[in-house]
């Protein structure tokens, strides 16, 4: 899609973009965080501003059809 390669781009030009996932985790608290054990993941998502600042793309594969 357009929207899909207009992303792209920006990522190889340099713009920072971070991830945010969405699920039903099993975790325990770690004084820090939680430690997630297992998660059941509902999505993930291409995010300019992420929750966690570390979540985010260090490399970018691109993968066209044969």
């Amino acid at each position: 899609s357009a929207a899909v390669k207009q992303i792209l781009e920006e990522i190889r030009q340099g713009k920072s973009f971070g991830f945010s996932i969405g699920g039903d985790g099993l975790g325990q608290p770690n004084g820090a965080g939680k430690d997630i054990f297992d998660v059941k993941l509902k999505e993930i998502s291409l995010v300019e501003t992420p929750a966690n600042p570390r979540a985010v793309v260090t490399a970018l594969v691109d993968k066209e059809d044969d």
